[in-house]
């Protein structure tokens, strides 16, 4: 099956039809090219974008985002034709971490080829939709007044421990990966970021 969705102009408005429903686009939320390796396939790029959006054909009240993996160039090895084991391992965390209190929702995962009008016809394109958490991101932690400051520290910590109790850690110390709920005094993290191994010393440092 192939998906043609430019990724030179805004899809908010756009639709989308899964099996797990039919989608909106809403506001892009971000944009960022990564690049990926793995052992058999060698290197290739991606284009990461996430937006809001809105099912259309049942709605619902709580909101969500759509996050899309699009390969930008062929694999190194051209005998390769499998998604990145970034996307795989984003979408089985958050399964195995569907009762986490931390981490959003996974809603559906569809994993197309790309059409003849897209960047790499061939290529392929992942769709991720998952629950939108609340709250926002800790880019202005240095400007919170100390008292607010650590109250972040007492809910990364109580974030910490759910993530071991379900045998994971956080590994990425980046804060971009990282959305702070002053209301409910909670951290969600986004799940590329969380692994099956000990904490890391530099995510203990984050916010030291």
């Amino acid at each position: 099956m192939h998906s043609s969705i430019s990724p030179h102009r805004l899809l908010t408005g756009c639709k989308i039809s899964f099996e797990f429903g039919t989608w909106i686009f809403g506001e892009l939320l971000s944009s960022k090219t990564r690049s990926q390796y793995d052992p058999v396939g060698g290197d290739t790029f991606e284009q990461h974008e996430v937006y809001e959006c809105t099912r259309s054909d049942k709605p619902i009240k709580s909101q969500h985002t759509i996050k899309i993996k699009r390969q930008m160039n062929f694999w190194s090895n051209r005998d390769y034709h499998e998604p990145s084991d970034g996307i795989n391992r984003e979408v089985e965390n958050l399964h195995r971490l569907k009762s986490c209190t931390s981490t959003p929702k996974l809603i559906g995962l569809r994993i197309d080829n790309q059409g003849p009008g897209d960047d790499l016809p061939g290529g392929y394109i992942a769709y991720i939709v998952m629950q939108k958490v609340p709250g926002k991101g800790l880019h202005n932690y240095d400007e919170l007044t100390p008292r607010d400051q650590n109250r972040v520290r007492i809910a990364f910590i109580d974030a910490l421990w759910e993530f071991r109790s379900n045998h994971f850690s956080h590994s990425d110390p980046r804060r971009e990966n990282i959305i702070w709920d002053p209301e409910t005094q909670k951290w969600f993290v986004w799940l590329k970021s969380l692994i099956e191994c000990l904490v890391t010393y530099a995510t203990v440092l984050l916010l030291t």
